[in-house]
């Protein structure tokens, strides 16, 4: 008789460690779903600097056009700043090592 309470306890604490584990996850998926926009695919879980503002459907082909190469502008310049900001981080790091080691100098020792 005790041998059964053994097993059924320890399948319930199984049990119930597998639904915590499994509300966990589910938890985790539905708010990384609801971050996701459905109209775009892209997730909006940090807020953007500036709300982009999408052209009106006028339905032409030239308008179509000035918009994806409008927005291929706005691409363009904005990687062109975080390569700037990258290559002004890397003069910051290549200075800091200079400057340590211009601070070492074994021959003082």
């Amino acid at each position: 008789m005790s041998g059964k309470w053994k097993i059924i306890v320890s399948v319930g604490v199984l049990v119930i460690v597998v639904a915590v584990i499994v509300f966990t996850q589910v938890t985790k998926r539905t708010s990384q779903i609801s971050n996701v926009t459905p109209s775009s695919g892209i997730i909006t879980g940090t807020p953007s600097a500036s709300e982009e503002e999408l052209p009106a459907a006028t339905g032409n082909i030239d308008d179509t056009v000035s918009a994806i190469v409008s927005e291929a502008l706005t691409e363009s310049s904005q990687i062109e700043k975080e390569m700037n900001d990258d290559v002004d981080t890397l003069g910051l790091d290549s200075q800091a090592i200079n400057d340590f080691t211009q601070s070492y100098n074994e021959n003082e020792f």
